[in-house]
């Protein structure tokens, strides 16, 4: 049985990466989480859409889906837990583009434009 290689668009995957760039780390107050939590969980999902990469999916993506449901219970956290969990997310995030990139670079990947 023979598997296709992946494919990933380059400007995509640039697009993605900078929509990660976009997205907020910290809080000053805990409610304020509840929407950056929301804005991380839209970013995963619009990664998922230009890659086609599982790993971006919201059911797939622990640390983004654990920040959001943190983040709509705020009252069970302090504001250093919920910081601690979006920077977690986000560096899921920031990990999976890299590891993307690192394989269209060394070709394990087939890449378009």
């Amino acid at each position: 049985m023979v598997c296709e290689k992946a494919t990933y668009s380059y400007s995509k995957v640039r697009e993605a990466c900078s929509l990660v760039k976009s997205l907020h780390m910290t809080c000053a107050k805990k409610l304020e989480h509840f929407p950056n939590a929301v804005e991380f969980k839209d970013v995963s999902e619009k990664c998922f859409e230009l890659t086609g990469c599982i790993l971006f999916d919201y059911e797939w993506a622990y640390p983004v889906q654990r920040y959001f449901k943190s983040a709509y219970d705020c009252k069970r956290f302090t504001c250093k837990e919920l910081d601690g969990l979006a920077h977690d997310a986000l560096r899921y995030l920031q990990n999976e583009l890299n590891g993307i990139l690192s394989m269209m670079a060394s070709g394990e990947v087939n890449t378009e434009d």
